[in-house]
């Protein structure tokens, strides 16, 4: 199985990082749903949160915990998971047109980089946040096979 790239991870358990800022239109059900059950079966204990020893089994998300813990409690909640996803995407985004394009991924996400070809879907040479979300998706899909 591919390895997905650490923001492409937090963006899959966030599952609308970045819909405000780009005012795209929301995950459809399926996706939504797919995204909830990545969450809950990361939520061991069930209380909503993803604390240090459940983002263990997340190694992406465990790598970066404490840069996602936004207000340093030792768990994450969705809405720290959607903004970090969400600032990480604004910082990428040098030009702030709302798409990462290949020298931007080049300089700020190196994995994302990697698999710009694979994650450009349309082959237009940037990133929008469908994109990125039929990606999330798909990977949500194959993790609750």
């Amino acid at each position: 199985m591919r390895r997905i790239p650490p923001i492409l991870a937090a963006l899959l358990l966030s599952g609308v990082a970045m819909q405000a800022a780009a005012q795209q239109p929301q995950p459809t059900p399926e996706q939504q749903q797919a995204l909830q059950a990545r969450w809950k079966a990361a939520d061991g204990n069930r209380d909503g949160y993803i604390d240090r020893a459940e983002a263990a089994t997340l190694r992406p998300i465990a790598k970066h915990f404490d840069e996602l813990d936004g207000n340093n409690d030792d768990r994450l909640s969705m809405d720290e998971m959607r903004n970090s996803a969400k600032d990480r995407l604004r910082a990428a985004d040098a030009n702030q047109d709302g798409y990462i394009d290949r020298a931007e991924a080049d300089a700020s996400l190196p994995r994302v980089a990697k698999a710009f070809d694979r994650l450009d879907a349309n082959k237009d040479g940037k990133l929008t946040v469908e994109e990125v979300q039929q990606v999330a998706s798909r990977f949500a899909g194959r993790r609750q096979r």
